[in-house]
């Protein structure tokens, strides 16, 4: 008798783990967060992300480089600057390794046609608020 209260409590509990899944996933994709829950920016994560930028757009130079901000994409605890160019040159070493410890992620990747791109990410730039389970 004890056992067979032990599996329905397992399938129940297996059960509620496959509802889980299917609230948060929507036909094989993950739900958008952003649409779901309200966030605050976190000022000091985007201030961080401002002076990479600024770091970034007045040390590093080159043929026909851009440098790029974007907030909040592709959500908005995310962020990131990038450094686009057929040459980059980096005009100031102490600052740009500045600009890599004050970043989470760093990638450097290389495109078409020669171009290359370094992109600096950032994690945490807002803040979700869940509301707690009681």
């Amino acid at each position: 008798m004890m056992e067979n209260y032990k599996n329905q409590n397992e399938d129940s509990e297996v059960d509620d783990f496959f509802e889980m899944l299917r609230t948060i996933t929507n036909n094989g994709k993950m739900l958008d967060f952003d649409s779901m829950f309200d966030s605050i920016v976190n000022p000091r994560e985007v201030q961080k992300v401002m002076y990479v930028y600024k770091l970034l757009r007045d040390t590093t130079g080159g043929e026909n480089v851009t440098v790029n901000l974007e907030l909040h994409e592709p959500f908005r605890s995310c962020g990131g600057v990038s450094v686009e160019g057929d040459s980059i040159v980096i005009y100031n070493t102490p600052a740009f390794m500045t600009a890599l410890m004050l970043s989470d992620n760093f990638e450097v990747i290389p495109k078409l046609h020669g171009k290359t791109e370094m992109v600096f990410g950032f994690n945490d730039l807002a803040e979700y608020i869940w509301e707690e389970q009681l």
